[in-house]
């Protein structure tokens, strides 16, 4: 089910202390290389998902695109290792993260949409009861969707509306509030990731489909063993910074430690920025690159699905995103570069 919020540290002061934007996010893609067992592309995804926001987003028949999505896909034993180290790395360096268990029982059982009910009968209704949701959550807020421990099995009516909730939030950022006779929508602002050990149940077209390095069997082994080794980490995780890792990663949690108010700050700061311009030049690289990816599908060139315009807007999107994580104002070849080399 949902685990409580965590709110291990202060919100960080936007814009304070000078921090060197590029340093900074090279800090954190450091840091989350450690944290996730040295898988650079998934370290530098994350980093990204984290600096999301709905401001972001344009709105387009008054529906309003949800932030990218990351699927981060772990078919081994490493699994549950990586989405605890993040947690605890995020409880960290976030104001507010949450993890969010999403498998057949949950589904089932918890409660991801607000609902109100009217308490009484006819004429003589005593008012209304809320029910709240797990995902009322506040803005900035990182929620890791843990959807390794999915199995078989039957979706009841709860969780059939529990998955119509979680994609609402992820493909337009609004939470269902199911009401007496009809729908309403609140629009929310929080990033998202997901680890499953296949293709999510939530992805779309346009969901960023990351499998991570595998490690070997012996090095999942020891890493277990460490990390469980004393069973009370998390409760010395909220009084000093990172204590997880000191049984994990020895010297390397240096990197954290040095850098953590700097990271915060990084943080807050891309999180505030306006949204990146284009570039005439980038402009016109979108319009070529799509224009040759939808060919070579066309044409057979390559096994990638179809490239739509929901892709072209996932990649304009992470470039933005790669702008703001480096403080830039616009988003420049350099940028649109890093993302096609991300993306391939």
């Amino acid at each position: 089910g949902m685990q409580q919020l965590e709110t291990s540290c202060p919100p960080p002061a936007a814009g304070s202390g000078g921090v060197d934007a590029l340093v900074a996010y090279g800090q954190v893609v450091e840091a989350l290389q450690v944290v996730l067992l040295g898988d650079r592309l998934a370290a530098e995804y994350t980093a990204l998902m984290l600096i999301s926001h709905a401001g972001l987003n344009s709105a387009q028949q008054n529906k309003v695109e949800g932030q990218n999505l990351c699927n981060a896909i772990s078919d081994d034993a490493a699994a549950d290792i990586r989405i605890t180290r993040l947690r605890a790395f995020l409880r960290d360096l976030l104001p507010r993260s949450t993890l969010v268990e999403v498998n057949i029982d949950s589904l089932n059982t918890d409660t991801l949409f607000v609902s109100k009910q009217a308490v009484g009968v006819g004429v003589a209704v005593g008012g209304e009861r809320t029910d709240v949701s797990l995902l009322q959550l506040g803005a900035g807020t990182a929620v890791l969707l843990d959807e390794s421990h999915m199995g078989e099995g039957v979706l009841q009516g709860n969780g059939l509306k529990n998955i119509r909730a979680l994609k609402g939030i992820l493909n337009e950022q609004q939470l269902l509030v199911e009401c007496n006779y009809y729908d309403i929508h609140i629009p929310t602002d929080v990033s998202a990731i997901i680890f499953s050990k296949v293709s999510s149940i939530l992805s779309t077209s346009t969901t960023i489909q990351l499998p991570l390095q595998a490690l070997s069997t012996t090095a999942t082994s020891t890493l277990s063993t460490q990390m469980h080794a004393d069973t009370d980490y998390m409760d010395v995780l909220d009084e000093e910074d990172l204590a997880l890792y000191e049984d994990i990663v020895g010297s390397e949690e240096a990197i954290v430690r040095a850098h953590i108010t700097a990271m915060r700050q990084w943080w807050a700061t891309s999180r505030s920025l306006p949204k990146p311009s284009m570039d005439a030049a980038v402009v016109q690289a979108a319009e070529r690159d799509f224009l040759l990816a939808a060919a070579a599908v066309e044409e057979g060139q390559t096994t990638l699905p179809a490239v739509t315009s929901s892709v072209l807007h996932r990649w304009i999107l992470t470039a933005q995103l790669v702008a703001l994580a480096e403080g830039a104002s616009s988003v420049s070849i350099a940028h649109w570069g890093r993302m096609q080399e991300m993306e391939t």
